[in-house]
């Protein structure tokens, strides 16, 4: 069985990794991205791959709840750190997230998609990848605008 491999990345590429993956999805919808509040030495110990596909969950997420929104529509990514964590705040334009669905937004196969556009499944995966990362995700409930975040440890325990 071949071990594990944590790596040291750049939120910032992590990020780009997942928009590389949703970019033309984003331009098609008109979605603006804001991505200025990355700075580039946050590093984090991960399997990068992951968390790529975890904001890319997120990113997909997003743009399926804000497309037919009237006005702009954006959605942004910040990071910052401290001492032990690094957090990723994904928000988009959209108005919040009740408190009814936040309880099961991370459910196996729970969705508020239309029959035919999704599985549940995209945001029950990116909970499990966070997990095996020792770290937490949820949705800010104080934010006007619906925002995920992502904590995760700088150095994953061996």
């Amino acid at each position: 069985m071949s071990k594990v491999v944590y790596q040291d990345v750049t939120v910032r590429q992590v990020v780009n990794e997942a928009l590389i993956f949703c970019q033309s999805h984003l331009q098609e919808k008109g979605i603006l991205i804001l991505t200025g509040g990355i700075p580039d030495a946050i590093t984090v110990n991960c399997r990068s791959q992951q968390i790529s596909q975890t904001l890319f969950n997120i990113l997909l997420n997003s743009c399926d709840a804000i497309e037919n929104l009237p006005g702009e529509k954006w959605i942004r990514i910040d990071a910052k750190e401290d001492e032990n964590m690094v957090e990723i705040r994904v928000t988009d334009s959209g108005l919040g997230i009740s408190t009814q669905i936040q309880k099961k937004i991370f459910d196996p196969f729970f969705t508020t998609k239309q029959v035919g556009q999704g599985y549940g499944l995209g945001l029950s995966v990116a909970k499990g990848i966070v997990d095996i990362h020792k770290g937490n995700i949820f949705v800010d409930a104080d934010c006007k605008n619906t925002q995920f975040v992502v904590q995760l440890p700088k150095k994953v325990a061996a």
